[in-house]
């Protein structure tokens, strides 16, 4: 049988990418960027490249594990 090989690109957002994430995901998320390894990169991009994009990702971030924690408790 013969194969057919496929490539799409897909365009996601930051906020899409967070509501999808799972209340788990969020926080195998947080602490990858919580780790020197993503804090350095994003500290040295941030001098050169879009800090508004960083500063909306933030936000959106902590909204959302705001949302997952309050979903959380008892």
């Amino acid at each position: 049988m013969p194969k057919l090989n496929k490539f799409f690109t897909l365009e996601v957002t930051v906020e899409q990418f967070v509501n999808a994430c799972s209340a788990a995901e969020l926080h195998e998320l947080e602490i990858l960027l919580a780790s020197p390894r993503v804090q350095a990169k994003m500290k040295q991009e941030d001098k050169f490249k879009y800090p508004e994009v960083t500063t909306e990702f933030q936000k959106t971030f902590a909204k959302a594990l705001e949302q997952v924690k309050n979903n959380l408790e008892p």
